[in-house]
């Protein structure tokens, strides 16, 4: 499990997105389960 804490992902993220292969050897991906829109830099305060 401390494999996919470590994970990060910069956004945009669209559903179905692979986010890691073979996952801790095991042959599985991690795919997202839901749209993350990435935010203008711009916006930020």
């Amino acid at each position: 499990m401390t494999e996919i804490a470590e994970i990060e992902v910069k956004a945009p993220v669209k559903i179905g997105q692979v986010i890691k292969d073979n996952l801790m050897g095991t042959g599985v991906s991690l795919v997202a389960t839901r749209n993350i829109k990435r935010v203008d830099s711009n916006l930020r305060s």
